[in-house]
């Protein structure tokens, strides 16, 4: 099974472009396609990820640019998840992508009675998406030629997206509701120690009975996988939190709850936005009640619950063991599993069962006890590169797209390779008729 099985349709779309002149439909058409013209498909897959890369941190910069909703109409933030809250001097920034580079070729065997004509019989060469710190920054070593710090600060891409449990076996948000846009959440979600429990109807974050940060705990989880082709499960990690439970209503800190952001064909209203689930809540408490264990009502103000309904709850936020061994410290067993720290090796912190006939194991341990990675390669201590990028933003802006180029050109020689024109100058993109056109002034 691989983590690549889901490009499927970005790669149908690709060689469209790429063997069609007037494709996409009602854009600007060219007077030979990509193909005729002897360009080869590899550079073509390597400025689309040039485009998606610019387009993610454009939407970052217009998120940055937006006006807070709750310092107009004076209500909750529907999701206060983005950077800009935090970083407002810094949240905007420049990634030097302008210059592309062309020359990649195309294997040789392309179209070799596959099914497409971009396949090939040549094997690929995969990471381990269960490997811990040691073994990721290895294989990018040995594979691409870069270090530990290129190497993690490759991986914050992870900042946009999710992955998808029918392609992969992993499921869930690197950065829930910062996945549009390209910035270093990645990083802080690593490394934070108290943190939210998102939840999507209201669009609110829940804390601590004073509505502050809750202590938060990285543990490892296992997806059962249905298909017989697969093991019974594969693992990753789970973020969770131990704060107040949630109680779902229409206000929160003494406010009614921002409605979320209009863009076209979204509902703009709170009531639009949560239809399904507004059967579910419950009437804000009036004066003079509190927070109860049964939560007949929802408290609007501090304190939101009882400190004896604290617990240990999932959250929807997760890490590849790839992503999270940069910063802690763990082995990884014969299934995949994490192993190597107290909590992890403790009897009993794995539960075997059956599953339609096969074995398949679950976390029941609680704490994990990994200490962080100190592993030093070409100089740095792991942990330190994370927590690095956690706390300042333009370094990584800096560092990313260097060791994307680099990366990119792997397996070519300088002299292999030709400079492009300046392609983001005077660039702008914009989304028109569903479609995301970049037009060059």
């Amino acid at each position: 099974l691989s983590g690549h099985q889901g490009l499927l349709t970005t790669l149908q779309v690709l060689e469209r472009v790429y063997t069609e002149k007037d494709y996409p439909p009602k854009v600007l058409e060219l007077d030979k396609s990509m193909q005729e013209k002897g360009m080869s498909r590899a550079d073509l897959w390597a400025f689309a990820v040039f485009v998606a890369v610019g387009q993610k941190i454009e939407f970052n910069n217009k998120e940055c640019d937006k006006k807070d909703w709750e310092e107009e109409n004076n209500c909750v933030p529907w999701f206060p998840y983005h950077q800009h809250r935090r970083y407002p001097d810094t949240c905007r920034r420049y990634m030097d992508l302008n210059q592309f580079q062309t020359g990649r070729a195309d294997c040789a065997d392309e179209g070799n009675g596959n099914n497409y004509a971009f396949n090939t019989s040549l094997p690929e060469v995969h990471p381990n998406a269960e490997g811990n710190g040691v073994q990721t920054v290895t294989f990018y070593k040995e594979n691409f030629g870069i270090t530990a710090r290129e190497a993690i600060a490759l991986q914050g891409v992870h900042s946009v997206g999710k992955v998808h449990k029918f392609n992969s076996g992993f499921m869930g948000y690197w950065t829930k509701k910062n996945f549009q846009f390209l910035n270093t959440q990645y990083y802080e979600e690593i490394v934070n120690s108290t943190g939210y429990r998102s939840i999507v109807c209201p669009g609110i974050q829940i804390g601590d009975l004073n509505g502050d940060p809750a202590p938060t705990r990285w543990v490892p989880y296992s997806n059962a996988n249905k298909s017989d082709s697969q093991r019974a499960d594969t693992f990753q990690w789970m973020r969770e939190y131990n704060g107040c439970p949630f109680c779902a209503s229409t206000e929160y800190d003494g406010k009614e709850i921002c409605p979320p952001r209009p863009s076209k064909g979204e509902a703009v209203t709170f009531e639009e936005k949560c239809a399904s689930e507004l059967h579910k809540m419950s009437p804000v408490c009036k004066d003079g009640e509190g927070p109860t264990k049964g939560m007949p009502c929802c408290p609007s103000e501090p304190p939101y619950c009882l400190e004896s309904q604290y617990k240990w709850r999932k959250t929807r936020d997760m890490m590849l063991s790839t992503d999270l061994g940069m910063y802690l410290d763990f082995q990884v067993g014969d299934r995949g599993q994490p192993i190597g720290c107290p909590g992890l090796d403790a009897e009993g912190a794995y539960k075997i069962y059956e599953k339609k006939g096969r074995q398949a194991t679950k976390y029941v341990g609680g704490d994990t006890g990994c200490d962080l990675n100190r592993n030093e390669f070409d100089g740095e201590v792991l942990y330190q590169i994370v927590e690095d990028y956690a706390v300042n933003n333009e370094k990584w802006y800096v560092d990313f797209p260097i060791v994307l180029k680099k990366m990119l050109r792997n397996g070519y020689s300088p002299e292999m390779m030709t400079d492009g024109p300046n392609v983001f100058d005077g660039v702008t993109c914009r989304r028109k008729r569903g479609k995301f056109q970049c037009i060059k002034a």
